[in-house]
């Protein structure tokens, strides 16, 4: 039992070396990350005190070929299969209940019955199952993420239980009908014009290779984000039906009325230059779209999360003077980005916006900056840091007292910044 790291009832972690593990009696949760990576692993028995399965526990397990869950199992949270390539059968136990993000992205199933207890099933939950042929969704399932089945190839119906009021599948299209929203499109698809489709829901299209021209039908009012669109690699045209009420396109690029948010685009190297543009949505450009050198135009004032996350082909990037928010990783993992102009009207830089820029060893802070999130400039090669208001900044740390920074200098601002791991958050306090 040593090799069992057990606490109330949790299972902390899996440390033997045991290819055919059976799970001690007492159970109750398998915790985050407990089996994580194990390619020992063949075969695993839960007793039937098991109620749930933590994030990722079982991620990344490539040899993990039978499972025997719990009578009683509740909960199989997000990633909890993640990556466990050898799983080809899944028996789901009748009290299931939720079904979480990615929970089996990866598996080699080729049949799966969703059983009448599964009441959430998440984003992604069973996509890139390459082997999945047949799908039965039961009649409680109340929730559904995007894309549940997405990159299945072999998948050509989802057979949905004839109580299920919730969800609909036509001509290759499977529907929540109650938002009139686009969950997932097959291989071969078309969208109903009766009134049952209103919305795009993330991961609608995705991974579709043969789109080539789309156009939004003139009933569409809402796109939630970019990612509708995620990995349609040969998508080349891209344009709204004119009577549509709601968005309308311009340079390839979707762009909300209302808003100003440019929701897709195939090119950020076209975004249109009419001032028409206030934001850069989630998702709004695919990693592969070969950019260089982005200068977003004039009345620009967001850039989303993670919207240039891993554009490994970046190398420069001009801002507007519009700009007032950089979100949360909006361009992390952008390994070659060497040149950043900021602009002088930037207030907010969020949360890991820059790590692992890891070209990146100078940049300058105009003086509109008020806020600089955690972790912005982790693993980033910072030489200068230059600020043009280096006064009344204050730092934020996990557990510590505020301090002010020492950002006059601009050797010690890099160093500051770009502290290994650094919690810290900084503000800069107006003068009185």
């Amino acid at each position: 039992m040593d090799e069992f790291e057990i606490e109330d009832g949790l299972l902390i972690k899996y440390r033997g070396n045991d290819a055919s593990v059976i799970i001690p009696d007492g159970v109750i949760e398998i915790q985050d990350f407990a089996f994580y990576n194990n390619e020992r692993l063949t075969s695993v028995k839960m007793p039937q005190s098991v109620v749930k399965i933590c994030d990722s526990a079982f991620y990344g397990c490539e040899n993990l070929k039978n499972v025997q869950f719990s009578q009683n199992l509740e909960e199989i949270a997000d990633d909890a299969f993640g990556n466990c390539k050898s799983i080809e059968s899944l028996m789901l136990p009748p009290l299931l209940k939720t079904i979480g993000y990615s929970a089996f992205y990866g598996c080699a199933i080729s049949e799966l019955v969703i059983p009448d207890s599964v009441e959430e099933i998440g984003d992604e939950a069973f996509s890139f199952c390459e082997n999945l042929e047949r799908v039965a969704v039961g009649k409680n399932v109340s929730e559904m993420g995007g894309a549940p089945f997405g990159y299945c190839e072999k998948l050509k119906k989802i057979e949905i239980h004839p109580q299920n009021e919730n969800f609909v599948f036509k001509s290759g299209c499977l529907i929540n009908a109650e938002e009139k929203t686009l969950l997932q499109t097959l291989e071969e698809f078309e969208i109903p014009a009766d009134g049952s489709v209103t919305e795009f829901g993330e991961g609608a299209f995705a991974g579709h290779d043969s789109l080539r021209n789309f156009e939004v039908p003139e009933f569409i009012a809402k796109i939630h984000n970019g990612r509708a669109f995620a990995d349609c690699h040969n998508l080349r045209r891209l344009t709204v039906a004119r009577g549509n009420r709601h968005y309308y396109s311009h340079n390839d690029c979707i762009i909300e009325k209302s808003s100003g948010r440019l929701v897709f685009g195939l090119n950020p190297e076209n975004i249109p230059d009419t001032d028409s543009v206030k934001t850069i949505g989630m998702g709004a450009f695919p990693e592969t779209s070969g950019a260089t050198r982005i200068t977003l135009p004039r009345g620009v004032e967001e850039i989303s999360e993670f919207v240039f996350c891993n554009f490994t082909d970046l190398r420069s990037v001009t801002l507007p003077d519009s700009l007032k928010t950089i979100c949360d990783n909006a361009f992390t993992g952008c390994k070659n980005l060497e040149t950043v102009n900021l602009g002088n009207g930037l207030k907010t830089i969020g949360q890991w916006a820059f790590s692992e820029c890891t070209s990146l060893k100078e940049i300058e802070f105009p003086e509109s900056l008020e806020k600089i999130g955690a972790y912005a400039f982790e693993n980033v090669p910072l030489e200068k840091a230059i600020f043009r208001a280096p006064k009344n900044w204050i730092a934020y740390a996990w557990k510590k007292a505020p301090c002010k920074p020492k950002f006059k200098k601009p050797k010690i601002a890099a160093e500051i910044l770009a502290a290994h791991k650094i919690e810290t958050y900084f503000e800069r306090k107006a003068e009185k």
